[in-house]
């Protein structure tokens, strides 16, 4: 009777275990951010023109540099016709370097409301140790190529993993699911590449988390 007992609590706690592990996409870690970006109101062609004049005053205070007289008409030209269409020039160059590090911190900021959950999400794993093919510390990034073939993504698109039993990948860039507490963890890991290595900052941990490897 007690081993039956046994065997039933142990199978209600795994099935509690799995109602309580969330599911998540890459987007859901993604901390929302909202802020006024006036750059967002303006057309592709007035952002070019903006671009242009910005160039133009930022080469003009420099030191020892001569402006033509042509120059100076053409950007003339191009302020003329932005002002025409209401765009408020020097308003939008004052605030550029506020809105570029507002958007900055909306790409890399993580979601606390994550903060030690226990969560499932599918990815690409990129090996931090290999010992005997089989790898027990990992970066988890959500498309293949990431940090390798393209730019590595934001930290809060990098999860850093730790298993508690090496698992031992099929292939490059392994598609794998994750199952495990998840935490804000920012951490800088070396990434091993052909030509050296790389440091990869991730904004989340897991450790002890259970795999599924998927062979394609």
């Amino acid at each position: 009777m007690r081993i039956v007992f046994t065997i039933i609590a142990l199978s209600l706690y795994s099935l509690v275990n799995a109602q309580d592990c969330k599911e998540i996409l890459w987007e859901d870690l993604v901390r929302k951010i909202e802020f006024d970006d006036p750059f967002t109101k303006l057309s592709r062609s007035q952002l070019v023109k903006l671009a242009r004049v910005a160039r133009f005053r930022d080469m003009k205070a420099l030191p020892n540099i001569e402006i033509t007289d042509m120059e100076q008409a053409k950007n003339d030209s191009i302020e003329k016709l932005l002002e025409d269409e209401n765009v408020d020039i020097d308003g939008l160059l004052a605030r550029r370097h506020e809105i570029e590090l507002l958007r900055q911190k909306k790409v890399e900021m993580v979601n606390n409301r994550f903060n030690q959950q226990n969560v499932a999400i599918n990815g690409y794993i990129l090996p931090l140790n290999l010992v005997d093919e089989k790898v027990s510390e990992f970066l988890l990034v959500p498309w293949v190529g990431a940090c390798i073939h393209t730019p590595p993504p934001p930290k809060n698109q990098i999860i850093y993993l730790e298993l508690a039993e090496p698992v031992k990948p099929t292939q490059p860039f392994q598609a794998v699911t994750v199952k495990g507490t998840i935490t804000t963890n920012t951490k800088v890991s070396d990434l091993y590449l052909v030509d050296g290595r790389s440091p990869i900052t991730s904004g989340y941990a897991m450790k002890n988390a259970d795999i599924k490897l998927y062979i394609n």
